[in-house]
């Protein structure tokens, strides 16, 4: 090994890998059964809030899987006023791969791709264990990457979907998705009036957007029997909405209950923390029943965790140095 010397990747490299849904499903499942084995080490996320943009936020994501031989960090951007006025996408990240016997850097990668693919990944997870078998609407807040991502890997995973339904604070966005939804997926797909009409009817929900007020703006009374919900972004719900579900799924309950309820700035400081049915990890290798039957409604609040970064990102390098791309530089 060359100590100092790492690989650099650019997005356009890092989407050159080619990597496909299934092999990041693939991906995914195993992190999670190493992650219910507790094989690994990830604390909860600190952040920075810089006030030049309502709601944003950076977030510092290390992570290290000792069974997949994999430990890095990823760092990651969140600012929802970039579409409109710089034309280019609210999130923003870079990821650090190391080697686990030296600690040097191996790799250093944009990972907004890497995380866009692994929050869908974690989406199509669920929807695999947690959607009905028959679901064939999706209501979509949030016409961006993430929601982009979303709706391509639910609809790998569950091809009998027929409707997608979008709403975002810019019709002209959700507009151009729903373009290329139908022409790419093959599905009817048009532009929600408001948010309700989003929730109404549909079998699974997929909450895209960051909120940056502090009222809820997604209500209990609009969620259908039976479907499936999908928090990308956390924030925004009724209380209600998770603590009278069937059920309540979490990717780290630890991370989430430490952010969302945290007493003095969480997003439910006032409340107390609702059940938890049970993490992803635990009913990916079957340790738990996912959904057991059709009128369950059920959330999945997958608010994004590093080792899933980390191990794709493990998966991309992998492909990279087969296939020749990146640039080597030296900490020299």
């Amino acid at each position: 090994m060359d100590f100092g010397k790492f690989l650099y990747l650019s997005r356009s490299e890092v989407a050159a890998c080619g990597v496909t849904w299934d092999q990041a499903m693939e991906v995914a499942e195993k992190t999670y059964v190493e992650h219910a084995a507790g094989a690994y080490e990830m604390p909860p996320k600190p952040g920075v809030h810089p006030s030049a943009c309502p709601g944003a936020f950076l977030h510092a994501m290390p992570g290290y899987l000792p069974g997949l031989d994999a430990v890095g960090l990823k760092w990651v951007a969140v600012f929802g006023h970039n579409r409109k006025k710089y034309g280019v996408n609210s999130l923003s990240s870079l990821m650090i791969l190391n080697d686990p016997e030296t600690g040097y850097p191996i790799a250093v990668m944009e990972a907004g791709l890497i995380t866009s693919i692994r929050t869908a990944t974690a989406s199509g997870v669920s929807v695999r264990y947690l959607a009905r078998k028959d679901a064939k609407v999706i209501g979509l807040i949030g016409a961006g990457e993430q929601g982009r991502n979303n709706m391509k890997l639910i609809k790998h995973v569950a091809p009998q979907i027929e409707t997608i339904k979008i709403f975002d604070l810019y019709p002209e966005f959700a507009q151009n998705l729903c373009d290329d939804l139908k022409e790419e997926l093959g599905v009817e797909a048009y532009v929600a009036k408001d948010r309700e009409e989003v929730f109404r009817g549909s079998d699974i929900v997929v909450t895209a957007a960051p909120v940056t007020v502090k009222e809820p703006v997604y209500k209990k009374e609009w969620i259908k029997e039976g479907a499936l919900l999908l928090p990308v972004h956390s924030k925004g719900w009724e209380y209600e909405c998770f603590s009278e579900a069937s059920k309540f799924v979490a990717d780290d309950w630890n991370q989430y209950s430490s952010d969302m309820f945290n007493k003095e700035k969480g997003y439910y400081k006032d409340h107390e923390p609702f059940a938890l049915y049970s993490e992803i990890v635990k009913i990916v290798p079957g340790e738990k029943p996912g959904r057991e039957n059709d009128g369950e409604i059920i959330v999945s609040a997958n608010m994004g965790i590093a080792l899933q970064d980390i191990s794709l990102g493990k998966e991309v390098l992998r492909i990279a140095k087969e296939k020749g791309l990146g640039t080597e530089l030296s900490l020299e």
